[in-house]
């Protein structure tokens, strides 16, 4: 599988999976355990490959939220992530400056 945080050296990468409409949320392997939670906390649902070893874990914006909404939840990520001292890279595709200066005055 590929890693984009891994291929990239960010703490966090977020784009939208080729072929899909998922907006995935990669760290590298060996992530902290305080980088999965904040991700948890801010509304991102973790995933790890295989189960019961995990070797790769993932984030992804709920499925069920409407592709704005998950727009919205990705790009107010950002900030609090920045702020806890993590590298993010959000994608061109997903990242939209308006909804990341609205969280940024949050």
């Amino acid at each position: 599988m590929a890693n984009l945080a891994d291929e990239y050296g960010t703490d966090v990468e977020i784009y939208i999976k080729a072929l899909t409409t998922t907006i995935h949320a990669d760290t590298p392997t060996g992530a902290p355990a305080g980088l999965h939670d904040l991700l948890e906390q801010l509304g991102l649902e973790r995933h790890a490959y295989p189960t019961g070893e995990p070797l790769y874990i993932w984030h992804t914006v709920p499925d069920h939220l409407g592709a704005e909404e998950q727009k919205h939840l990705a790009n107010r990520a950002i900030p609090a992530l920045l702020l806890a001292g993590y590298t993010v890279n959000c994608d061109p595709e997903v990242f939209d400056e308006a909804l990341y200066q609205q969280a940024v005055h949050r």
